[in-house]
C-alpha cells in the first residue's frame, strides 16, 4: 500500500517492521530507539532510524512511535513530528556513503577531554569540537588555550553565558583563536555585538526564522536532522546554498544508521567536518563494522549489517 507524506518523499511500502533497540554508552547511560524496515513492491528493504532526543525533542519517543504508525495504516496528516519526517525522508535502500569529512568530539572532565584529545591527535583529527558548559571557567581556559594551538576548535557553549560573561571570557583570546562559538550566550538579541566568530544550534530549534545572515560574526549554523526535522533541514540548506556561513551537520546520539541518514543528506551541501563522533561514546551499535565513524575522513563503501540480535519486533504491518 502506498504511504504518501506531505513532503515530496514517495515510499511504495507493502509491509513493515518496528524494532526497538537500546545502546549502552561508556558512561553506563543507555540510549533508547526505534528503527523501521520497509519493503516495497520489488521486496526490496529500507531501514531508517526515528530516536527524538530527550529533553530536546519537541516530540517524546512514543508520540513520535505512534504517529510513525498511523502513517504506516495509512492516516493522512498535515504535521510531522520532526524526527518522523526526517525518518521517512532518509530511508536508506543501501547502508553506505561515501568518504566525509569529521569533527572529533571532545566531553567530559577536564582529564578525560585531555586524554581524548591526545587520541583525537594521534588519528589525525584537525578538527575538534569541545563541550565546555559543564566546566569550572579555569579548566575551560586551560583546556582551550591548549587545543587552540594543536586543532581548529569548535567550542560549545550551551547558551551558558550571559552576554557580558560570554565577553569576558572569550575577550581573553585572540579574535582568529577559534573556528567558531556554538552558542555563546543566552541572550540571542545581542549576538551582533558579540566580539567572535560564533555559530548557532538551539536558537533555530526555539525560533526557526530567527535572522542571522547580516549577524557580522555568525559563521556557522549546526543542523541536527532527528532534532529539527527533513523540513526544517531543507530550508537550512536552501537558506544557506552560496552563503559564506558554514552549514554543519550533527547528531544527537543516533546509532550508526541514523548517522548514515545524515551523512546522506550532508553530502547533498558543501562538505564541512560533520559532528558524528558521538558513535566513539558508545559500546555498541546496531550495525557492523563498528565503529564505522571514528577518523577524520570515513567512508562505508561496502554495505554495513544490520546487527538483528539487537532488535527487539514490537509491530509489524
Amino acid at each position: 500500500m502506498p504511504i504518501y507524506s506531505s513532503f515530496l518523499h514517495r515510499l511504495d511500502v507493502i509491509s513493515w517492521r518496528i524494532f526497538r533497540f537500546q545502546l549502552t554508552k561508556k558512561d553506563g547511560s543507555t540510549r533508547l530507539s526505534h528503527v523501521v524496515c520497509l519493503k516495497d513492491s520489488r521486496h526490496q528493504e529500507a531501514w531508517t532510524e526515528i530516536s527524538p532526543f530527550p529533553g530536546r525533542s519537541k516530540e517524546t519517543i512514543d508520540e513520535a512511535l505512534l504517529q510513525l504508525i498511523a502513517i504506516l495504516k495509512g492516516k493522512k496528516t498535515s504535521h510531522l513530528y520532526p524526527s518522523v519526517s526526517f525518518a521517512l525522508a532518509t530511508a536508506l535502500k543501501e547502508l553506505s556513503f561515501p568518504p566525509i569529512p569529521l569533527c572529533a568530539l571532545l566531553s567530559g572532565s577536564k582529564q578525560e577531554m585531555m586524554q581524548q584529545a591526545l587520541l583525537a591527535e594521534q588519528k589525525g583529527f584537525s578538527s575538534v569540537k569541545i563541550k565546555i558548559s559543564q566546566l569550572p571557567l579555569e579548566d575551560a581556559f586551560t583546556i582551550l588555550d591548549q587545543l587552540r594551538k594543536i586543532f581548529s576548535l569548535r567550542v560549545d557553549v550551551n547558551q551558558r553565558f550571559s552576554f557580558q560573561e560570554a565577553m569576558h571570557f572569550f575577550g581573553q583570546f585572540p579574535f582568529t583563536a577559534f573556528d567558531f562559538i556554538e552558542e555563546p550566550t543566552w541572550e540571542t538579541s545581542r549576538l551582533a555585538d558579540f566580539s567572535h566568530p560564533f555559530g548557532l544550534d538551539e536558537t533555530l530549534e526555539k525560533i526557526p526564522n530567527f535572522m542571522f545572515e547580516n549577524l557580522v560574526n555568525c559563521k556557522a549554523i549546526v543542523v541536527k536532522p532527528m532534532i529539527q526535522g527533513f523540513f526544517a533541514t531543507k530550508k537550512l540548506m536552501q537558506r544557506l546554498d552560496g552563503n559564506k556561513i558554514k552549514l554543519i551537520f550533527s547528531s544527537c546520539y543516533e546509532s550508526s544508521l541514523g548517522l548514515m541518514q545524515i551523512a546522506h543528506l550532508a553530502i547533498q551541501t558543501k562538505l564541512y567536518p560533520l559532528g558524528l563522533d558521538t558513535q566513539s561514546l558508545f559500546t555498541e551499535d546496531i550495525l557492523i563494522p563498528f565503529p564505522i565513524f571514528s577518523s577524520p575522513i570515513c567512508s562505508c563503501p561496502f554495505p554495513a549489517q544490520i546487527q538483528t540480535h539487537l532488535l527487539q519486533e514490537i509491530y509489524h504491518g
